[in-house]
């Protein structure tokens, strides 16, 4: 998983490396990646076709922009009646070239269900996205200032693993508390925002008619998994620090509750800006939000660049990720250093600094592909990943067998240990668990015609 989850860390880092300039550089489409989709958000409604002429907007961006603009077609109609009579004869040039926008293309007699259908895509997504020319098979190069970012991110995770736990406790005090700090801080600016509140009561209500829909109760163990942490081995290796007599179930009942209440706070954070994105745009909540990276790194800097001082929302919100996701990162390979210092104590323990920048080295030479400039691809939750479904189910499966080897024979078997590490099974004992497991991560690939579909977002023409 660290392959490609401090590539995640990386972006954050890449994020507020660039947030510091006068203007952040996902706030307009005037930039060298942008395409002619390309919409910047428009606060000022009154104007907006004096904003999309300033943008420079295409005919395709400039349609987008009628349908953010305006409720409905009578509305559009009506606007676009008055911009003609007051263009009278000017000279419009082309079509596919006019930087004009709304009531040009009424007068193209485009109804306003057919402007609806044209791509839009704002500067935040081109801005995290690129513009989209390689694909899984054919990757692109490196990006140079990603790579730097994401070794980066190794160098923080080496200075604060190398000595053990006790580099890594002082490292965790900051690491562990800011998030905290910030989380207040973005509540308390989001729920004054406009439309703040439309988001929280959407937060708030309850659909009932969710719970029998079998991909949100595997959403909500994926979350589970991956905030608590359960099969990863990191609450092993890090327990075995405390004392013997350590009271274990105050320290489980503590830290889930505590995981929770935070998920539910953080749920606020969130839900506010995307009331306040859904209030700008004027569409609903479900068309605004998106999962995964796309939450982080699209809507919400997209919504803080709409901000007044966005430029410090965006470093404290990015510093927040940052956070977070080497506290993250700290104990999944705390995990792995952990055990194998154990087993080996005189080759590996007595050497640890040495072997944790060997391991570090070797993770971020072997993670260099999700740096390339389908790097976004290999973060899509879409795609088959150590973490996925399938991962957590057979987790559990081989959980529940450490558990039956510990009852029956009082120690586990050491293939078990060297099959979690490595994520291959240990033997064909449980293959049904394991077909159903695979029915679950791998559902989305298909193979059609010849092309290999991944979901419905990446199709390979191999």
């Amino acid at each position: 998983m660290g392959m490609y989850y401090n590539t995640i860390i990386g972006w954050a880092v890449y994020y507020l490396f660039t947030s510091f300039r006068s203007e952040l550089p996902w706030t307009s489409c005037n930039n060298s990646w942008n395409t002619p989709n390309c919409v910047p958000i428009i606060l000022d409604e009154p104007a907006p076709v004096a904003a999309a002429m300033e943008a420079g907007m295409s005919a395709a961006a400039a349609a987008v922009t009628a349908t953010s603009v305006f409720s409905s077609e009578e509305e559009m109609r009506a606007f676009g009646d008055v911009v003609l009579e007051s263009l009278g004869e000017r000279d419009l040039g082309s079509r596919t070239d006019m930087n004009f926008s709304i009531g040009i293309i009424y007068g193209n007699n485009q109804s306003f269900d057919s402007l609806e259908s044209v791509t839009r895509s704002s500067p935040a997504k081109e801005f995290f996205e690129g513009k989209r020319i390689y694909g899984l098979d054919r990757m692109g190069p490196i990006k140079g200032s990603l790579t730097l970012c994401v070794f980066a991110v190794f160098l923080l995770v080496y200075f604060s693993l190398w000595k053990g736990v006790r580099s890594t406790g002082k490292a965790v005090w900051f690491t562990a508390l800011a998030p905290y700090v910030v989380l207040f801080i973005l509540l308390a600016r989001g729920v004054t925002l406009p439309g703040a509140d439309v988001g929280i009561r959407y937060y708030l209500t309850p659909q009932w008619n969710k719970l029998t829909q079998s991909k949100v109760w595997i959403d909500a163990a994926s979350q589970i998994f991956f905030s608590l942490g359960p099969g990863f081995g990191t609450l092993l290796a890090l327990s075995s620090y405390n004392k013997f007599n350590n009271n274990c179930y105050r320290d489980a009942i503590l830290t889930s509750s505590i995981n929770c209440l935070t998920s539910f706070l953080a749920g606020f954070v969130i839900f506010s800006v995307l009331g306040y994105m859904a209030h700008v745009q004027k569409k609903s909540i479900e068309k605004v939000g998106l999962e995964g990276p796309g939450l982080v790194f699209i809507v919400y800097p997209e919504a803080i660049a709409t901000m007044t001082g966005s430029v410090f929302w965006s470093i404290i919100f990015f510093l927040m990720l940052i956070t977070l996701g080497l506290d993250s990162t700290f104990g999944g390979l705390e995990a792995m250093i952990t055990g194998l210092c154990d087993e080996y104590p005189r080759l590996l323990g007595r050497h640890r600094e040495i072997f944790v920048g060997c391991l570090l080295l070797m993770i971020y030479i072997c993670g260099l592909p999700t740096t390339t400039y389908v790097s976004t691809l290999f973060l899509s939750s879409d795609l088959p990943f150590p973490g996925n479904h399938a991962d957590i189910f057979n987790r559990v499966r081989k959980q529940r067998k450490r558990c039956f080897w510990l009852i029956l024979c009082g120690k586990a078997r050491k293939e078990d240990y060297l099959s979690t590490w490595l994520f291959v099974p240990t033997s064909f004992s449980n293959f049904s668990s394991e077909i159903f497991a695979l029915e679950i991560g791998f559902d989305s690939i298909l193979l059609e015609n010849g092309r290999l579909r991944i979901s419905d977002k990446y199709e390979y023409y191999g």
